[in-house]
């Protein structure tokens, strides 16, 4: 009897993952941000928030120094940009002054990066990672804001959410869940040590507590083999579940970036609604949602300010204006520029 069980939850499952087709398409062949409209030579892994004025803001990790070493990055800001038109093709450049988030304390001296932006109860809560340099951790960082429309609204609350009783020495990527009543949740992590997505939570978005490793996995012979982190917030659909986007990457793919071989593409997963833990379907074993393509998301060779070759990384995402279940993302190409595109979710 309980072999049959398995085998009926087995084909159910089957099922529910046949019940979704989500597909991804760019809105520009071009950049959205690159050195070309921008103070910084390096911009690319992006948050995506909408402001209390209705625009849409992208929060943008942005580089202009390297270490010593071609293709290693150094020093990571993050800075605000908005969109210009209601195409989503053209943004805000970026300057020093669009600076929202800098290093200022050790656990943070070689860089803020990677953020993803949620908004609960009145207040925007911006993860991003903390780097204290080589040789140290990456933790997960916190900062608020009411009005985070000025470059300097934000307001940090911690440089690692996991502390006290719950202290974790490396985590990075948090892609946070809010809920009418909590708990809320948050995937994080980037698959280090063999754990693939964890999933902490929390009863105020502020102290957070690990439940769970292993929650999204790599897949030996999947298209996120070598790689998996949580992407942005995951976002409601119609029906009452949530769309989640994760990276991740392969290998196989060898490249001008010395002993460099990934490729990284985004992958899907849908949650239930009822239990964000739960998952019903995800992106097939060897079809990723959106990969690298156009030259700039590929990288050149010629050009020395590609610095990581094949690469596709998202971390921004909110509800595609007027549409229903459709949403605009942003995403890191090349780990050099920020390109923008479409997600449709439809179910059978």
């Amino acid at each position: 009897m309980l072999l049959w069980l398995l085998v009926l939850g087995k084909l159910f499952g089957a099922s529910a993952a046949q019940q979704y087709t989500v597909t991804a398409t760019r809105l520009m062949v071009n950049p959205l941000l690159s050195r070309y409209n921008s103070a910084f030579n390096w911009t690319y892994a992006s948050a995506l928030y909408t402001g209390v004025d209705g625009r849409i803001y992208i929060l943008v990790r942005c580089e202009n120094t390297t270490a010593a070493a071609p293709y290693e990055i150094n020093y990571g800001q993050l800075a605000t940009s908005v969109f210009t038109n209601s195409q989503f093709t053209s943004a805000t450049a970026l300057t020093p002054a669009n600076v929202s988030l800098s290093p200022t304390n050790a656990a943070e001296r070689c860089g803020v990066q990677d953020p993803r932006v949620a908004y609960f109860n009145g207040t925007y809560f911006a993860f991003f990672t903390a780097w204290g340099c080589p040789g140290t951790y990456y933790t997960l960082a916190l900062a608020t804001s009411l009005d985070p429309r000025n470059a300097s609204g934000w307001t940090r609350i911690t440089d690692n959410i996991f502390s006290g009783a719950n202290r974790i020495h490396y985590s990075k990527s948090g892609a946070p869940l809010f809920r009418s009543v909590p708990p809320h949740y948050l995937f994080w992590g980037d698959g280090a040590g063999g754990f693939g997505i964890s999933v902490a939570t929390s009863l105020d978005g502020l102290e957070w507590k690990n439940v769970q490793t292993n929650f999204i996995d790599t897949r030996a012979e999947g298209f996120d083999s070598a790689v998996i982190e949580a992407g942005p917030p995951p976002l409601p659909l119609s029906d009452g579940n949530y769309l989640m986007i994760y990276n991740s990457a392969r290998r196989g793919f060898p490249s001008v970036k010395p002993g460099f071989d990934l490729q990284y593409n985004m992958g899907y997963a849908i949650l239930e609604g009822e239990n964000p833990s739960s998952i019903l379907a995800r992106s097939g074993v060897t079809q990723p949602l959106f990969s690298p393509v156009l030259p700039w998301e590929v990288g050149n060779a010629t050009d020395p300010l590609s610095l990581t070759p094949n690469v596709v990384f998202c971390d921004g995402m909110v509800p595609f204006p007027g549409e229903t279940d459709s949403f605009l993302f942003v995403y890191g190409a090349a780990d050099s520029a920020v390109g923008v595109g479409k997600i449709t979710v439809t179910k059978a």
